[in-house]
């Protein structure tokens, strides 16, 4: 029997971008390791949530990345589904840094819906 784990999806009421769902792993407490890749190579993030104008990240414990700036340009890979849009380098823009949590804007938006995100999500974790 499969047992398939229901994401929830969170809706940020602001002026912004931010007005579109997300899907919000750490409400739920999945941790779910993806790739920042920068031209030296890559780091191992924990994906916080996603949504189609870009995501949160959180490094892992005891990264050091002083180079992680706000304007910085690099690719993002969720490591979702089996392949397509969430199995890709995303180029990404360094939004927001606070501590260690990141915020990610693609460039361009990904042409998934929010819908679409959380069945991807939602497959991953099906066991």
């Amino acid at each position: 029997m499969k047992n398939t784990l229901r994401l929830p999806l969170r809706m940020d009421l602001t002026t912004d971008r931010r007005d579109l769902a997300r899907v919000d792993l750490e409400l739920f407490g999945v941790r779910h390791v993806a790739h920042l890749v920068y031209p030296e190579g890559f780091l191992k993030v924990v994906l916080v949530d996603l949504s189609p104008s870009g995501a949160r990240i959180l490094l892992r414990r005891g990264t050091s990345a002083p180079w992680l700036t706000r304007g910085a340009k690099m690719h993002f890979n969720p490591l979702l589904g089996a392949e397509g849009q969430l199995r890709q380098d995303l180029p990404c823009e360094i939004r927001w840094v606070a501590g260690p949590k990141i915020g990610l804007l693609f460039t361009p938006e990904l042409t998934l819906s929010v819908a679409d995100v959380f069945e991807l999500m939602s497959l991953n974790w099906t066991s």
